[in-house]
């Protein structure tokens, strides 16, 4: 049996992964951010990595907040956890799928245009430079992603006030 790590099982992405994977046969292993509650964090994500000797890594898991805009915050999250992940992947010549962002593309589809879109960028780069695959998500939002603020409560609000239309679109799209 395969045994893959998948990061982020907290979010959509994660979790509906990490369900898919465990369908097929796959044996996972599902871990979210709590390791940055560690003082050495790093050190704590390497140890959760040497526990078992993984066939694959699906780093899903990171801050996905778009107007963050504490970088020590961000750039641990989203560009420091995945080297530390690329490394190891590296080491152990085990193949890394890495969740980018279309905020790579910024409002000029040259770079991106806020912290998010950056940290997403750089870990892209290194992801890639180092044979890892990185995949680009569009505005992604899901089932289990509560813990989203903002963006949840909007969810929640549109599909409270658009009931009737939601209906009526999903029958359309059975119907196809």
């Amino acid at each position: 049996m395969k045994k893959v790590i998948v990061t982020g099982t907290r979010g959509f992405i994660g979790k509906s992964l990490a369900f898919q994977l465990e369908r097929d046969g796959y044996l996972v292993t599902q871990f979210d951010d709590s390791y940055f509650l560690n003082l050495n964090w790093g050190e704590k994500l390497l140890q959760i990595l040497e526990s078992m000797n993984y066939d694959a890594v699906f780093h899903v898991g990171a801050c996905s907040d778009t107007l963050e805009t504490n970088v020590d915050y961000m750039m641990t999250r989203n560009y420091e956890s995945t080297k530390i992940i690329m490394d190891w992947c590296i080491k152990n010549n085990k193949p890394m799928i890495y969740s980018s962002s279309a905020a790579n593309y910024g409002t000029n589809n040259l770079y991106p245009s806020n912290l998010y879109g950056w940290s997403k960028y750089v870990g892209e780069g290194y992801v890639i430079s180092n044979g890892g695959i990185a995949l680009r998500y569009f505005n992604v939002y899901g089932p289990g992603e509560e813990n989203k603020g903002k963006i949840y409560e909007q969810a929640k609000e549109y599909r409270e006030n658009n009931k009737e239309r939601l209906k009526e679109r999903d029958k359309v799209w059975r119907e196809k």
